[in-house]
């Protein structure tokens, strides 16, 4: 019979695969279809250094909290990255004409919305219950 301790590690490891995996996903479909990604950036005039280098960041950022590496400090991280694409998303719905969200790379064909902000919330806390030292 599992214990209340395995039930919180369990809760722990999906947190951090369920929020490390999404944005090292969005990562890669960012390198995936680069040039795409690079354009959508250029026209919602984000930085090229930011722009070049965010793909690698969420790449390595998110594997880091899927594999529990440098826990609580990967994790932190990430609510930080996290919370800055939050609040781009919602300064982009006050937008008269929204950009498309180019979260994930060439997947991503529709304008900024609440469902995204509302992603990124869950990842939020996903991050935040993965940040726990086990």
């Amino acid at each position: 019979m599992y214990g209340g301790r395995d039930l919180n590690e369990a809760l722990v490891v999906i947190a951090g695969v369920a929020a490390g995996g999404v944005v090292a996903v969005a990562g890669a479909t960012k390198l995936v279809a680069r040039d795409v990604w690079a354009a959508s950036a250029r026209s919602m005039g984000v930085p090229r250094v930011v722009w070049a280098v965010l793909p690698w960041l969420e790449c390595v950022l998110g594997a880091a909290v899927v594999a529990r590496i440098a826990i609580p400090w990967s994790a932190l991280v990430l609510i930080a990255l996290l919370a800055v694409f939050t609040a781009w998303l919602v300064t982009q719905m006050r937008a008269v004409s929204r950009p498309v969200c180019a979260c994930f790379g060439a997947f991503s064909t529709r304008p900024v919305s609440w469902r995204d902000v509302l992603r990124n919330a869950g990842l939020i806390v996903a991050a935040g219950v993965a940040s726990i030292s086990v």
